[in-house]
């Protein structure tokens, strides 16, 4: 497995190469403050950032094109200031990711063991320490405040209202507000964090506010039920439980809130959202993740449970619905 490994991310994809190693070195013989700049297309490894602190900064510019080039020259002069967040973790290590070790298991196929715990919902939920930049991280050249001043369950929403001040005194500046939830485990299992909603502010000038209203659908917070596991098999459903509220600039930096007054939102008893029908469950038996007991930093213990698999006939049922010859 490891030789497989080795060759699905050789140099020069997750790691860095050779002349781009030979290449840091020649400029850290050479200077003692160094900012990064990251032309990629996806997560690469960024522990030679982190461990090093000569290097006080990186900019996470992706491919931006034709004009990316200059995009980036005007933030590394001061001329705009970032604004974007990680939509992806940057994990310590290559082997933290948990697709890394089935994901070259054959050629043939794919066993999505992580089953809806992809990203940031694996690391927050099953491995918070593996973590170097987490979901929905990223500077500015200013700071930024955000006061929550009501959130309120209206019409089946998540109604909340806050305001964001520019609290630096030199560059204006965006910020970007991430509302997550945080669903009981109940009889499915839930990640830790799942992302609700964002917005992104105006260009606020240094102690200028702008008040916002964040609001999503309470269904956005029903899981599938693969397995008939709530008595409601292909259905999305709103388990019975507690729902928090968190809201901040990132997935590590959001504070739970309040919903009427209350700590966290309540569904008294399991609603059914959607009614399905279930089509491709899988025909090969293997096991996907699953949370165990929760354990003292805030995160569960990983256990496998075996998937649902197919218990309809899909040929029989597409030759019910197909039209009748004449």
């Amino acid at each position: 497995m490891a030789k497989l490994i080795a060759k699905a991310f050789p140099e020069g994809d997750y790691f860095l190469t050779e002349n781009e190693k030979a290449m840091l070195n020649m400029v850290k013989e050479r200077f003692n403050r160094i900012a990064v700049v990251l032309n990629v297309g996806g997560i690469v490894d960024v522990s030679w950032i982190k461990n090093d602190d000569r290097i006080s900064a990186a900019l996470l510019g992706w491919q931006g094109g034709m004009e990316g080039g200059l995009a980036m020259a005007e933030l590394l002069l001061g001329k705009g200031n970032p604004s974007g967040k990680l939509t992806d973790t940057f994990a310590a290590s290559l082997d933290d990711y948990p697709s890394t070790e089935n994901f070259h298991e054959s050629c043939d196929y794919v066993n999505y063991t992580e089953d809806i715990y992809v990203g940031y919902r694996y690391f927050e939920t099953f491995q918070p320490k593996k973590v170097r930049y987490e979901f929905g991280y990223g500077l500015s050249y200013t700071d930024f405040e955000i006061t929550v001043h009501n959130t309120h369950a209206v019409e089946g929403n998540i109604v909340v209202i806050l305001s964001v001040t520019n609290t630096g005194d030199t560059y204006s500046g965006k910020e970007v507000v991430q509302v997550y939830y945080e669903a009981p485990q109940g009889k499915l299992g839930r990640p830790v964090r799942t992302l609700a909603a964002f917005q992104k502010t105006a260009l606020l000038k240094p102690g200028e506010t702008e008040e916002m209203t964040i609001t999503f659908p309470v269904t956005e917070m029903a899981a599938y039920d693969d397995g008939g596991y709530t008595g409601h098999k292909s259905c999305y459903v709103l388990e019975a439980g507690t729902y928090g509220i968190y809201v901040g600039n990132s997935v590590r930096n959001a504070k739970q809130v309040s919903v009427d007054g209350k700590e966290a939102y309540v569904i008294q008893n399991t609603e059914v959202v959607e009614v399905l029908e279930e089509a491709l469950a899988p025909q090969k038996a293997f096991t996907r993740m699953k949370p165990g007991a929760r354990l003292e930093d805030g995160s569960y213990e990983l256990i496998m449970e075996e998937v649902p698999l197919r218990s309809i006939n899909l040929r029989e049922r597409i030759e019910e619905r197909l039209p009748e010859e004449n």
